[in-house]
């Protein structure tokens, strides 16, 4: 695997077999990061993107483009957007996600699900949490909930969320199993395209690029 590109804001390209697989680790639900999503496709002009989300989402941006449907959320993501825009505009649908819909829709290109599906998550998420972990873990995050945060950056915000609300075992495990599982996709999609622009999550993109890097090795 060879690294063209790195930039402290998790951007990276890599080789993998014949393709070039262009990673952006965006933070989800700011605003800006739809213009950085499009910046890049302009620059590298991939024959496909990639998302790091189940394919059922992909049907809901579909929805929410075409129909208006309202985007609903967890009382934790609420949480998460609220404290994320002391960084800057926040936009729901993620900005990204949508910028990434539009022009794979333009320019009729395919766009890929990365991410475990709902019916392999509940599989995994049964295996790995047990009912006691499960409870613990959400009065936890009920009590995290009322602190505030003092990161003084979106992206040092983004690491300080992810060591409060997947610090236990359980729950790293299975965000493991989802950088596993993305880090595979995209290995898979090496053998069909190109060119590849991967959006993936900003906590999930140290994990995939080792996962990519170590399938690459083998």
């Amino acid at each position: 695997m060879s690294a063209i590109i790195s930039r402290e804001d998790k951007e990276k390209e890599v080789t993998v077999k014949t393709c070039r697989i262009h990673i952006i680790g965006v933070i989800h639900g700011l605003e800006s990061e739809g213009e950085r999503v499009r910046n890049a496709f302009e620059e590298f002009m991939p024959d496909c993107i990639a998302l790091g989300i189940p394919k059922e989402d992909i049907a809901t941006i579909k929805k929410f483009v075409k129909e208006g449907m309202e985007f609903g959320m967890s009382p934790e993501q609420e949480c998460f957007f609220e404290h994320l825009s002391r960084y800057g505009k926040v936009a729901i649908p993620p900005s990204d996600l949508l910028v990434s819909y539009e022009l794979s829709t333009d320019e009729n290109m395919p766009l890929e699900a990365l991410d475990i599906d709902d019916e392999n998550y509940a599989d995994i998420f049964t295996k790995k949490v047990s009912l006691i972990s499960f409870i613990r873990n959400s009065r936890r995050n009920k009590k995290l909930s009322n602190k505030e945060f003092d990161a003084s950056t979106a992206e040092k915000f983004i690491e300080e969320w992810e060591r409060r609300y997947n610090s236990m075992k359980s729950f790293k495990a299975i965000e493991k199993a989802r950088e596993k599982n993305i880090a595979s996709r995209l290995f898979s999609l090496a053998d069909r395209y190109g060119r590849v622009l991967a959006v993936i999550s900003y906590q999930r993109f140290d994990g995939v690029v080792d996962g990519l890097s170590s399938l690459n090795i083998h």
